[in-house]
This record gives C-alpha cells, structure tokens and sequence, in this order.
C-alpha cells in the first residue's frame, strides 16, 4: 500500500485516468487526494481491517478511487460482476458485508440481493458525489490512518470474479503480493493505454494498479460496441490497446471501417484464450493498419495470468511483430 502511495506522488500531475465516455480525467495526484479522503471517510463510518465492502460498478475515477480508499483501510473490497447483481447474497455467503456501493442503473437487483442476506450491511451508498452517504465519505475531514500489512502473502485486499469455464462467477482471491507484482510484471511500453474490460476482471484491476506504477495514462471505456471503442482509441490515440479475443473479432468486421483510424496503436494485449493466426493478422490489417507489438495473456481462474512468449514462432515473426 506504501507502494502505490508513493509511485501516486511521484507521478504527480500527470494524467492518470480519463472516463472515455465523459471525458473526465484525473492526474495521479487527484487519484491521491480522493483515494486518501474516501479511506478516510470509509474508517469514519467504521470500515476497518477485515471487513468486507462489495463494489458493484462500471469503471470510473470515482470507483477506481474508492476501490484504493477501500484498500487502504486494511477491508477487503468484493468486485462483484454487474450482470449478476442479483446473487450478490449468494457470492459473498458465508461472509459478513459490512458495506456495499454501487451505480445508480444497478440499484434494483443490487438492493433486492442485499435485502436476501441474513445480515444486510449496515452501509449502502450509490457512487455518486450527490449521493448523501457517499458525499460524507469523499469529504472526509479526518485523517487518513494508513493500514499497515503485516503479512502481504496472506491479506487480501481484493476479491475479483471470473466466469471460468463453466459460466458461474467465482471468487478470486488477490493477496497484497499478487496485486502487487500484476502491476510490476504488466509494464506495456505506452504512454496511454485504452482498456474496456469491467472493473471486476483482472485486467479491471491490473491495468489500474500497472499504470501507478509504471506512470502511464489508463483511457476507461465502459461500452461493448466496438464502434464506439474504436472512435474512442482513434479519439485519445492510444498506443496501447487491452480486449478480448472476440473483441477483436468484432473489430475487424465493423462496417465502414477504413472511417476508424487506430493506427497509434503500437501494442496490442489480448486476454481470455488462444489467438489464431489470422484473427491477428486480420486485426492489424484491418483495425490496426499496420504492424504493432501483439502478447496474449491467458487468465486462468486458479492460477492468474500468464504471458505467451513468441520469439520462436516464425508464422508469428512473419507478420512483421515484435513477439511478445
């Protein structure tokens, strides 16, 4: 946690994170201060080490931020999938929920699976600035007490969900250590990198924590039309570019698309399963327009992420790529 405090204040005012939709950005400093408040609002309202807080939301500044205030007071932050907000009670069974936050569009399914648990949580707040409960919690006055880890192997301060193999959401368990070195082994050479997975994947997670300490601006999408995910990287002319397989599958059939222009794009991170030859050389020439560095990452429920490596795969070098 002392970690990412202090790569937050290295990297000062320089562009953390813009919304792709709004257009609202946050310097590393922003990304500081309201983190820094929201842990402090957070212990105030008597979040503290050992709690459980679910998160059910897109990605935003004020997410990603009440996500770090959530770490630092030493709870564990629960991403909860928002497609199914409505068994929020069933994924988190077993566990005592002493907060939970959550967009306004998932207010229903969200407070009708809160009103199934045995023990509701005594916090429950819209992450919204207007939202009276949340307001007290980014205004906070008091001062932030950082909580200090003892073990980093063995605290867990995030639990994502995968769908794994067989469609069902499942818990997984991120350690101190483990979040850590997702951000210190994920270190794309980029200065903005365009990112549309949910908040509860990990690369929801990983490209958040990477982009602290690597100092690289993160643009978030929430949208799954790759239209418009295409007009946003030609917008903000990303070089770095993190999507499924599928999506890029869907990129290359977008109609009209000699209209997108993606060609800043100088690496591609493809995650989820094994690329074919001719989805990628089909992505670059058709989206891409051009050669750029491609590395698949394969997330495995059970064992995190791994990178492919490439540099003996002459169909691959043939493509004019960098291996990754």
């Amino acid at each position: 946690l002392r970690l990412f405090l202090e790569a937050l204040r290295n990297n000062g005012d320089d562009i953390a994170m813009v919304e792709g939709q709004t257009g609202k950005t946050a310097s590393f400093t922003d990304i500081l201060q309201q983190s820094t408040t929201a842990a402090t609002g957070l212990q105030s309202a008597g979040i503290t080490a050992g709690d459980y807080v679910v998160l059910c939301c897109d990605k935003s500044i004020l997410s990603y931020s009440l996500l770090l205030g959530v770490m630092f007071t030493g709870a564990t932050a629960v991403l909860c999938p928002t497609g199914r907000a409505d068994i929020i009670h069933l994924m988190t069974k077993g566990h005592r929920v002493k907060a939970a936050f959550f967009h306004k569009k998932y207010s229903e399914p969200v407070n009708t699976s809160l009103n199934s648990m045995d023990n509701p949580p005594s916090l429950v707040a819209s992450i919204d600035s207007e939202d009276p409960q949340m307001n007290a919690i980014i205004t906070s006055k008091a001062e932030c007490i950082m909580y200090k880890v003892e073990n980093p192997e063995e605290h867990i301060p995030i639990i994502l969900f995968s769908s794994g193999t067989t469609g069902e959401p499942k818990g997984i368990q991120m350690s101190d250590t483990a979040i850590t070195l997702m951000g210190v082994l994920f270190a794309p050479q980029v200065e903005t990198l365009f990112n549309s997975s949910p908040i509860y994947w990990y690369t929801g997670v990983m490209t958040f924590i990477s982009s602290i300490l690597n100092s690289y601006t993160v643009v978030m999408s929430n949208a799954t039309d790759a239209r418009e995910n295409m007009q946003l990287v030609q917008k903000y002319q990303a070089d770095g570019w993190f999507l499924s397989i599928g999506t890029m599958i869907q990129c290359t059939h977008v109609e009209n698309i000699e209209t997108y222009d993606c060609s800043s794009i100088k690496e591609v991170y493809a995650g989820g399963e094994m690329m074919l030859k001719n989805v990628m050389e089909a992505f670059l020439a058709k989206v891409v327009g051009g050669p750029a560095m491609v590395q698949v990452m394969y997330g495995i429920t059970e064992g995190g992420i791994m990178a492919t490596t490439n540099s003996d795969d002459k169909a691959l070098l043939e493509t004019g790529l960098q291996p990754g």
